[in-house]
This record gives C-alpha cells, sequence and structure tokens, in this order.
C-alpha cells in the first residue's frame, strides 16, 4: 500500500513539473484604448480543471475581459483608463480550483512582446471553502464510558498512575472531555458562536 502511495505521488509531482510557465504576448492591434494578449501554456485539463476567465487590473479592481477568441485571445475595452497608463500591466487567471495572479507582467503595449510569468496554470491560490454557519446549540458530546463520580484532590495529594489504557487519579479512572470549535481557521480569525453565548455557556457539560 505503502509503494502504491509514494508512486502516485511521484506521477503527480511529475506531471505538474512538467508544466510550462504562462506566456503572455501582446497583440500588435494593442493600443492607448484598447489591449489584447496571447496567452500560451494554459491548457488546465493536466490539474483537472479549466480557464474559467480572465481579468485585468484598473484602477485597483480586477475587469473581465471583453471578448475572447480561440480560447486563449483575450480583449479588453477601454474603462476611462488608458492602457499605457496602466503599466505595467496586472493580469488574472481564474480557474475551477484556483485564482493565478501576474502581477506588472506586461510592460509594453508593443505589439509581439512576450512575458513569461513565475506561474503555471496549475499553480496560484486555491479557492476558498465555504465558511460553515454555527449552529445554535452546540451538539450534545459523546461519552464512551460511563462518566465517573467527581473527586476532589487535594495538589499535595495528587498521585497519577497508568495503566491498561487509562489515566487514574488517585485510583479514581480519570476522565478527560475534548472540544472541537472552528473559527479560528477563517477569516474572522475567533471562534463562531461567542456571538450568541459566552464561553462558559459552551463549556457547561
Amino acid at each position: 500500500m505503502l509503494t502504491t502511495i509514494l508512486f502516485t505521488s511521484c506521477i503527480i509531482a511529475s506531471l505538474t513539473q512538467g508544466l510550462s510557465n504562462i506566456q503572455v504576448e501582446v497583440d500588435g492591434a494593442s493600443q492607448d484604448y484598447f489591449f489584447r494578449v496571447t496567452l500560451n501554456n494554459i491548457d488546465a485539463s493536466s490539474c483537472g480543471t479549466s480557464v474559467t476567465g480572465v481579468n485585468i487590473l484598473v484602477n485597483g479592481a480586477y475587469v473581465s475581459y471583453s471578448n475572447t477568441y480561440n480560447g486563449n485571445e483575450f480583449t479588453f475595452d477601454y474603462k476611462g483608463t488608458k492602457f499605457s497608463d496602466m503599466l505595467p500591466i496586472s493580469l488574472q487567471i481564474k480557474t475551477g480550483a484556483s485564482t493565478i495572479n501576474l502581477p506588472g507582467v506586461v510592460k509594453t503595449l508593443n505589439g509581439g512582446a512576450v512575458y513569461t510569468a513565475d506561474a503555471t496554470i496549475c499553480s496560484g491560490e486555491t479557492a476558498k471553502p465555504t465558511t460553515p454557519k454555527p449552529t445554535m446549540k452546540p451538539t450534545a458530546p459523546t461519552t464512551p464510558f460511563p462518566t465517573g463520580e467527581s473527586v476532589c484532590i487535594s495538589k499535595s495529594a495528587i498521585e497519577w498512575k497508568s495503566y491498561n489504557n487509562q489515566l487514574i487519579l488517585n485510583g479514581n479512572r480519570f476522565n478527560m472531555k475534548g472540544l472541537s470549535w472552528f473559527g479560528f481557521e477563517t477569516t474572522n480569525y475567533g471562534l463562531y458562536g461567542l456571538d450568541k453565548h459566552n464561553m462558559n455557556w459552551y463549556f457547561d457539560w
């Protein structure tokens, strides 16, 4: 089983390493009020997806292309800012799996200019998962074994032991509880549900 996993990993790594970096070629028709590029090496089938959009950065916001031809030629219409004033021009390629940003990739509007990006079509930032919605009440914790009675012990008399895969505190089996709580991995960087109840409410088992 281990040999199969390693072999599969090697195949995937080989496919990824064999990809060529994205190339951006400026079309000869490009000028202050019209911009067209040909994007090469954007076949995303090797990473199990396809290109879903190409955007250009205009005044701090990405704007989608106006027309596309042959699957790799993209045109952009004038949006109030001359394309020469936007140099170096930043592009963004979206696939079904990721977003590839090409900051300042186009340096001139001269037709025939070709720029090679640092990224491949299979690189980029993966799509963010949908943030789960907190429930109004936490799910009741499961108890795999019957919970023992509460025992109060002074600090000086504490004696720990372990045997038969159990923790023993002064002759009593010590049961531990755990809580998996989402929130820190999201853009809120905090535990979900605290807007509904305080922490003591959730820990009241």
